[in-house]
């Protein structure tokens, strides 16, 4: 009883997934899907059979003749697709459909991993998926690290990449305008053109985190300025001042978050006793020196390296002081 139950069942799910079984030639003709052949027979793949007809057309027929692909019950020439593959940040998804419907109407849309929602599209006879990395995109605008997605708009009026919410973030710059160690972040807008076109990123905000040799903060460096925004808390650091004449300071660096002007970065160093620098911004003891102005005095008296230079013809840079 139970096999004849097994067998009974074969007969009826084989009618339900087969529309055109047991349709008359009339029938087979009038039902999309279906072709004659002896018996009225469901569309085979790589066929397209409409309403109307009794016999299957080839896919292969259409277009460029290579859309030579359908399923099984295809019932018009827009069912016919070939496979791609697409281009996914470089790697190769497998699997796609380009349908004959879109390669007709000029929105050559291509279906990744479900037949109602196209995800993939062509461009210059390649296959893009729809979101793509930031980073895959050329700049000339930031040479940080790219985050984010671009998104394609496949509508016919734009056919573009939207990288708007493409961010990109630059670490440990020296600023020359702002004479610190800077974290730049940039942001786009608008849209790209095609997956070689270059996102242009427009600075958005920064911050110092250290200053340039031969510069120090002051409490000046950190009032307000444009884009100035500090990554937690309210004060910010938003340049570094050169170090006056006479003083030396290397490359120095703070953290965040600030509750004030930062412990480092505030105390340029000295020049020796009777030695100075050419000028302000010196990074080390190195640029220190003696002038021709610098005076030596004892019980005797006083007299400056200029006054001595022609006895011993020495330049009063040239002096070091004794060990």
């Amino acid at each position: 009883m139970f096999l004849l139950f097994i067998l009974l069942l074969i007969p009826l799910n084989g009618y339900a997934d087969n529309p055109c079984q047991d349709l008359s030639n009339e029938g087979c003709s009038a039902t999309a899907g279906c072709y004659f052949e002896n018996v009225c027979t469901q569309c085979t793949k790589s066929h397209y059979c409409p309403a109307g007809e009794l016999n299957r057309k080839k896919c292969s027929d259409l277009g460029d003749g290579t859309f030579t692909l359908s399923d099984i019950g295809a019932t018009e020439e827009e069912d016919c697709y070939k496979m791609l593959g697409c281009d996914n940040n470089g790697t190769l998804v497998n699997n796609c459909k380009y349908y004959y419907r879109e390669y007709q109407s000029g929105i050559p849309a291509v279906y990744c991993g479900g037949d109602d929602d196209p995800n993939a599209h062509i461009e210059d006879n390649s296959c893009y998926m729809n979101e793509r990395d930031c980073s895959a995109f050329d700049t000339n605008s930031c040479t940080g690290t790219k985050t984010g997605k671009a998104t394609y708009l496949p509508e016919p009026d734009m056919q573009k990449w939207s990288v708007q919410n493409c961010k990109c973030k630059e670490q440990n710059v020296n600023d020359t305008t702002k004479h610190c160690i800077a974290t730049k972040n940039y942001t786009a807008s608008g849209t790209v053109a095609n997956v070689g076109g270059t996102i242009n990123y427009t600075l958005s905000n920064y911050y110092c985190t250290g200053c340039i040799g031969g510069h120090y903060v002051t409490p000046d460096d950190i009032t307000p300025q444009q884009y100035c925004q500090a990554p937690s808390g309210n004060i910010k650091v938003c340049k570094c001042t050169p170090v006056n004449q006479g003083y030396y300071m290397s490359s120095c660096s703070f953290g965040y978050p600030l509750s004030s002007q930062p412990s480092s970065c505030v105390t340029p160093t000295p020049c020796p006793a009777g030695q100075t620098t050419d000028g302000t911004g010196a990074t080390s003891l190195t640029e220190c020196h003696f002038t021709g102005e610098t005076q030596f005095c004892d019980a005797g008296g006083c007299f400056t390296l200029d006054e001595i230079q022609g006895t011993y013809y020495i330049n009063p840079s040239e002096w070091t002081p004794a060990n």
